[in-house]
């Protein structure tokens, strides 16, 4: 309900109560007009339940939308880390066994080294004009 409307019908609701100081009680206009007085009460207290109902229920909503979000940024902070950690042990791994490989095959190359395992194998994995 609008703030003007409110304060009419709370101005409104104070007349009809002090109207009743005029009236005698026990009689049907007494009557008719504590029971104008009482709905227009309840129906001012009915609307300012519902305001506060529907507050209530936008603060819950706001809470709610915040605390997803929050939670939908750290899944996303989370699968980042895991993605980058992925690609960082992939880059590092590739890079050492590059690193490895080719301090072998300089060995290889140059006979400085010759193992059991590494002499049948050169023989696959180098060309064959390097022999």
């Amino acid at each position: 309900m609008d703030e003007a409307l409110r304060e009419t019908l709370g101005d409104e609701i104070t007349h009809a109560f002090e109207e009743l100081t005029n009236l005698t009680p026990g009689t049907e206009d007494y009557e008719r007009a504590v029971n104008s007085a009482c709905k227009m009460y309840s129906t001012m207290v009915e609307d300012i339940k519902i305001e506060e109902n529907l507050r209530i229920e936008g603060e819950a909503s706001d809470k709610d939308a915040t605390q997803k979000e929050k939670e939908l940024k750290s899944k996303n902070i989370e699968k980042l880390i895991d993605v980058g950690l992925g690609v960082l042990k992939f880059a590092a791994s590739t890079a050492f066994t590059t690193a490895w490989l080719k301090t072998v095959l300089t060995y290889e190359k140059e006979n400085v080294v010759t193992t059991k395992i590494f002499g049948p194998l050169m023989k696959f994995i180098l060309p064959k004009n390097m022999d």
